[in-house]
């Protein structure tokens, strides 16, 4: 099965084309206001690079958030056009579960992996997962001073792997991090877990998959919200 995956829920975004777990293209472009503006350049120049056409697209994955507001709802948009276009399965992919994805093939051996997204405000987008991909703690936001209190009630003693999208929070889970990587979500692991997720469904779930129901994983409530309605 052959998957186009989209990222924008970051500063760096990006595109794969991911075929059984083998990468055949991922590009990807930093710059968070330029989502928009290069996103299908960047999906032109991955199928090009992969060798593969639209008609070979099985899936598309895309990342939900959380992450920027904005950028996840361009991602999510672009995908859905896509899916429809294309009249192929769409799934969304928690941003913060495919880093933790990432972590568990890197480092197989730990029990615990923290991933995390800067939310802006002194506050991180943060989920804590363990070995076998269960969540311990739900995509939340919460204060960059707050992180201990909700990493040692789920690792205890032991300790956990790392990984944050910007180098200014490298050091968010110390001391409990044995090791700490800065890296946005990939592109290729959105692809993988969403090819992941959508061969766990039955026949039927697939079936009633919808790209109308795909919607961006937002967490904390948008800053900017409408003005109530006046009567006139």
């Amino acid at each position: 099965m052959i998957v186009l995956s989209i990222t924008t829920s970051a500063a760096s975004g990006g595109v794969a084309l991911v075929q059984n777990d083998t990468v055949l293209a991922e590009i990807a472009h930093v710059d968070p206001r330029g989502h928009a503006e290069h996103l299908f350049d960047l999906i032109d120049r991955a199928f090009t690079k992969a060798n593969v056409t639209r008609g070979d697209v099985q899936l598309i994955a895309v990342d939900i958030g959380p992450g920027s507001f904005t950028g996840a709802r361009i991602g999510v948009a672009a995908a859905k056009g896509i899916a429809l276009g294309l009249g192929v399965h769409m799934i969304g992919v928690v941003s913060l579960a495919a880093m933790a994805a990432r972590l568990r093939s890197e480092f197989p051996s730990q029990p615990f992996f923290a991933a995390a997204i800067d939310a802006r405000k002194n506050e991180l987008y943060l989920s804590i997962e363990d070995q076998e991909g269960a969540v311990r703690t739900p995509p939340c936001h919460i204060a960059y001073t707050s992180i201990a209190e909700h990493i040692t009630p789920v690792i205890g003693n032991t300790s956990c792997v790392s990984i944050v999208d910007t180098a200014e929070h490298r050091a968010f889970a110390a001391p409990f991090a044995s090791t700490a990587l800065v890296e946005p979500p990939s592109p290729s692991w959105i692809a993988k877990l969403g090819a992941a997720q959508f061969l766990s469904l039955n026949n039927a779930d697939r079936a009633a998959l919808d790209p109308g129901n795909v919607v961006p994983l937002y967490v904390r409530p948008p800053d900017a919200v409408p003005l109530p309605a006046f009567a006139p």
